[in-house]
């Protein structure tokens, strides 16, 4: 019997002598309505291979991931400006297009945008082989500096997966590395004196030797982490999200899926946090096919949706965070839960 929706999950902490009450004297957890959303047809999901935006601190610029329909064959990152309530039309960023560049992501405080590419680390190598983590600092005039490679510290002899941070500093990346249990571990690169360390196995209550994890968000406070894993008991079918929450003492709790309003039968993954804190964005790759061929039989229409969102490539998806965030136990203002 497959684990209730991590959606089902009450919204208050249990206190400690529920610890040892019978499941049958425990409340009915309360059902927190949520169903993600298409997100930025037109724009954000289109029909391509798309993964979902990062944003500025005013919410007007974003840079998100476009890749060939075979994924990870190259990717772009674009840029978009929004100009009242449209988006512009978006173009190759200043800082890609060379090479294959991916997962964008700009830092609580708006001042670095971190990124994964395959560029040469000095100008006259050759381009890797694996994705590394590059960084950019904001200059006084607004403009992002060069890209500047985290060093091999970071920086192993396999693929980087996605990087996050949280308001200190401290990086979550997920990466393939000697002690990964499967395909990919989460990991945490601490920050001292302004030199990144060695990255950190988060350890087995997230990693697990029969699941793949990978592509984390943190929260600024470093309060919970959602992120995608493959191959846990509970999942819907291919990569799911999940959350964890840490505890007073740096402790992850064991990771809860986020449910079916969130998840499919497909993959999801990349899950990122809008700069206000309204919404999480993620990448899914369900399809109009994963139901039946329903009304395609015609033709006409079956092209028309093959090209566009819904089309079983990555296309952006969003979902207001205080529900996640209230059933996970954490506090959400009054104000957030009517966004």
């Amino acid at each position: 019997m497959s684990l209730p929706s991590f959606l089902t999950i009450a919204l208050v902490a249990l206190q400690a002598d529920d610890v040892t009450r019978p499941q049958a004297e425990q409340s009915p957890p309360p059902q927190a309505n949520v169903t993600a959303e298409l997100f930025g047809a037109g724009v954000f999901s289109t029909g391509d291979y798309e993964l979902p935006p990062t944003f500025t601190k005013d919410g007007r610029t974003a840079y998100f991931t476009v890749s060939t329909p075979q994924y990870g064959r190259i990717r772009w990152i674009l840029e978009t400006h929004r100009r009242g309530n449209a988006w512009s039309e978006p173009v190759v960023a200043s800082f890609s297009g060379r090479y294959d560049d991916a997962d964008p992501w700009i830092s609580p405080n708006g001042d670095q945008l971190f990124f994964l590419s395959k560029r040469p680390v000095a100008p006259d190598s050759a381009p890797r082989r694996d994705l590394d983590i590059w960084v950019m600092t904001k200059r006084a005039n607004g403009r992002w500096g060069e890209p500047r490679h985290l060093g091999p510290k970071v920086n192993g002899q396999r693929d980087e997966h996605y990087v996050t941070a949280t308001s200190d500093g401290t990086l979550f990346i997920a990466a393939v590395r000697p002690d990964s249990r499967n395909l990919g571990d989460l990991y945490r690169v601490p920050l001292v004196n302004g030199e990144y360390g060695e990255p950190e196995n988060l350890g087995r209550t997230l990693n697990t030797p029969e699941s793949h994890e990978t592509t984390p968000y943190v929260a600024p406070d470093g309060s919970y982490m959602i992120f995608g894993s493959r191959g846990r008991p509970d999942s819907h079918g291919d990569l799911d999200l999940y959350i964890t929450v840490r505890d007073s003492t740096g402790q992850w709790s064991p990771p809860r899926n986020l449910g079916a309003g969130i998840n499919s039968t497909a993959g999801e993954l990349c899950p990122i946090v809008s700069p206000d804190g309204r919404y999480l964005y993620f990448t899914s790759l369900r399809s109009f096919i994963d139901a039946g061929p329903g009304d395609t039989a015609g033709g006409r229409n079956l092209r028309r949706r093959l090209r566009g969102p819904g089309n079983g490539l990555g296309d952006t998806y969003r979902v207001p965070l205080a529900s996640i965030l209230a059933a996970a136990g954490i506090r959400v203002p009054r104000d957030a839960m009517a966004r």
